[in-house]
């Protein structure tokens, strides 16, 4: 039960991660059409790669188990994990970029943002019946 309890422990915690990298790909994926210019297939890019990256995640906790019951030093079980967390972290921060990219991809420079005027400014175009 030791084993099978980690697994479903690893990957419990990282659940709420993966439904929302799940359902924001069928949501984005989904709307694409109705995204302007790259910004659909930059953000399926983003969250794929954050997705990839948790699951990634979850393989190396299961696997950090198996070295510690290895014959491993001290030394080079903190090499390897000091490396798996660094290439994870660039990993995380790809992912991440790719949802920023996605942000601004649709956007022209100088244009303002989408919603309602700020309190107390009509909106342009629209005259006050007063």
């Amino acid at each position: 039960m030791g084993v099978v309890g980690y697994v479903v422990g690893q990957v419990g915690s990282h659940l709420p991660t993966l439904l929302v990298l799940l359902a924001g790909l069928i949501l984005v994926g989904t709307a694409r059409g109705r995204l302007p210019g790259r910004s659909g297939t930059l953000a399926l890019a983003g969250m794929g790669v954050l997705l990839l990256g948790a699951l990634l995640s979850i393989g190396w906790a299961l696997l950090f188990t198996q070295l510690i019951r290895q014959d491993w030093t001290a030394r080079n079980l903190g090499l390897v994990t000091t490396g798996a967390g660094v290439l994870l972290s660039i990993w995380h921060a790809t992912g991440l970029g790719l949802l920023v990219a996605a942000v601004l991809a649709g956007r022209r420079a100088g244009q303002s943002p989408v919603g309602p005027p700020p309190v107390g400014q009509p909106y342009q175009g629209v005259r006050d019946p007063g």
